[in-house]
């Protein structure tokens, strides 16, 4: 590990804070897969050391941030600046 960013905030479906920690890795280092533990309310996700500044910056700059993390697949996870997940506020398709 090189870093780690600690975020933390309230659902809008639930009243208990949640922990997102997002830890950046070496480039010699494995990176190990996101996880969420529901009972604790908490989740890492793992990026690359080459993401930090980015992810910075978007903290710097943007605001409000949200992230997304499903606990049934943990490996997908977004950190973002819009409110719903992609497709979430698309309709079906014709």
């Amino acid at each position: 590990m090189r870093a780690q960013v600690r975020c933390t905030g309230t659902p809008v479906k639930d009243e208990g804070e949640h922990t997102l920690d997002v830890v950046f890795i070496a480039p010699d280092s494995p990176v190990p897969a996101p996880s969420f533990n529901p009972a604790e309310r908490k989740a890492n996700i793992y990026l690359p050391i080459s993401d930090l500044m980015a992810f910075v910056d978007m903290l710097r700059n943007e605001k409000p941030i949200y992230a997304f993390l499903d606990d049934t697949r943990p490996d997908q996870f977004t950190v973002m600046t819009n409110k719903e997940p992609i497709g979430e506020s698309e309709g079906p398709r014709a």
